[in-house]
């Protein structure tokens, strides 16, 4: 009987022993494998800062851009503005321009030229 009881036990203990082999090792794994994805997602981490960083300094960029572009704008809006000025400084020019003329063709055209036909007019009428 002690031979049986000692031969279980030294089966029970190797039994045990190769549950603790598996343990340890099912306990490295692990251990291996969160190692493994904790430096997984250290490296992701750190890919995705990159690429912020870099869609940041793009925005910057851009940023830039669009503040020289609203420059240009500002300054595009005041030459209109200038030029507007003078389209309506022509513009009254213009306009006394022509009235000067249309008071000038009211005041001696229009009088000179019925001067002229009443002149023709009696010339023929004392001719005829």
């Amino acid at each position: 009987v002690e031979g049986t009881v000692s031969e279980h036990d030294r089966i029970f203990d190797m039994i045990h022993a190769e549950i603790r082999d598996v343990k340890v090792s099912v306990d490295n794994r692990i251990d291996d494998f969160r190692e493994d994805m904790n430096r997984r997602f250290d490296d992701a981490k750190e890919e995705t800062n990159r690429r912020f960083g870099d869609m940041n300094k793009r925005f910057d960029e851009m940023n830039k851009r669009f503040d020289e572009t609203n420059k240009r704008i500002d300054s595009l809006d005041g030459s209109i503005d200038e030029t507007n000025k003078r389209i309506a400084e022509m513009d009254s020019r213009l306009t006394s321009r022509m009235d000067s003329t249309l008071k000038w063709i009211v005041a001696i055209q229009i009088p000179t030229w019925m001067m002229i036909i009443t002149m023709w007019v009696t010339i023929i009428l004392r001719i005829g």
